[in-house]
């Protein structure tokens, strides 16, 4: 496991200019976003959730998740599956209540272990923040604008197999202030660990269907590696008629464990005819797999 310092080390030397979403060395955008040094000592770590002032501005962070991969909206009816390699991305929930001459930049919320700073990002392996479609877990679906709407998630991109010190605190620098929320150990700790890896066993359904029917996909995938993880899937549809949406799966997965997700379709949503056709894509952050399902009466 690299330690925390090799890890920069194998970066090189000087560090950039800090930005919103550009890395502090001279990699691409997608690396992680930090520094070896913390501005200024904070004060003792809030407990995460609990609400924060930084002079007019109050602040509460609600959820964190730790992410290998995530969905990614491509256009209203169309999604996909991302990661970025060899990196978990770390997505928190903020509430945040300010005045309106008041705002928190993206840039001054980070996460903090021992001396080294990573910067919330605007894009994760080249996907912009705002065609990030999170899990569940997290109810926003923007992402915190300081500018225009005061819940939403930020997202920072970790190294995986990071050797972490024991306390990773979340932290935002404002107006000359400074608080900090200790991270939950569960999602501390994950940073620690290896990305785990998945292999898709099948995409399987039915090759017809009348016309009034439905259709049952299903979807087993393999947790191959020695951790736990989720797999996510998306399943994306064509046909003759107009109705077609992404339909997003996640399912959690032990080390070696085995697990099959279903979506259930009905066929007049995408045909009304006999003898035609409708497609089925599946995609997952590794591959994508596709089938022509036939209409007969």
């Amino acid at each position: 496991m690299p330690s925390r310092r090799d890890y920069l080390a194998s970066f090189g030397g000087g560090l950039g200019t800090l930005g919103l979403a550009g890395c502090l060395d001279a990699g691409p955008p997608t690396q992680s976003a930090r520094e070896t040094r913390t501005p200024t000592p904070p004060p003792e770590p809030h407990a995460f959730g609990e609400r924060a002032i930084l002079g007019s501005v109050g602040v509460a962070p609600q959820v964190v998740q730790v992410q290998e991969s995530f969905h990614r909206v491509l256009n209203s009816s169309w999604g996909a599956v991302e990661r970025v390699e060899d990196h978990w991305v770390v997505f928190v929930e903020l509430a945040v209540d300010t005045p309106e001459t008041a705002s928190i930049p993206v840039d001054s919320i980070r996460l903090v272990a021992g001396d080294e700073v990573f910067v919330a990002q605007e894009a994760f392996a080249d996907v912009p923040a705002r065609d990030v479609y999170l899990d569940h877990l997290i109810s926003p679906q923007l992402p915190y604008d300081p500018d225009s709407n005061r819940t939403g998630w930020v997202g920072f991109v970790v190294p995986s197999e990071y050797s972490t010190p024991d306390d990773v605190t979340l932290q935002i620098h404002y107006g000359g202030d400074v608080v900090a929320w200790t991270l939950p150990s569960a999602s501390a700790g994950r940073l620690s660990d290896p990305l785990p890896t998945f292999e898709l066993v099948s995409f399987d359904g039915p090759e017809t269907t009348p016309t009034d029917g439905t259709v049952e996909l299903k979807i087993t995938a393999t947790n191959d590696s020695a951790v736990a993880g989720v797999f996510r899937a998306c399943v994306n549809t064509t046909g003759p008629t107009g109705v077609r949406r992404p339909h997003r799966r996640r399912v959690p997965l032990d080390a070696g464990a085995e697990a099959t997700t279903t979506v259930e379709l009905t066929t007049s949503n995408y045909t009304t005819e006999s003898e035609t056709t409708f497609e089925c894509y599946l995609r997952t952050a590794d591959v994508g797999r596709s089938l022509s399902i036939s209409v007969v009466d």
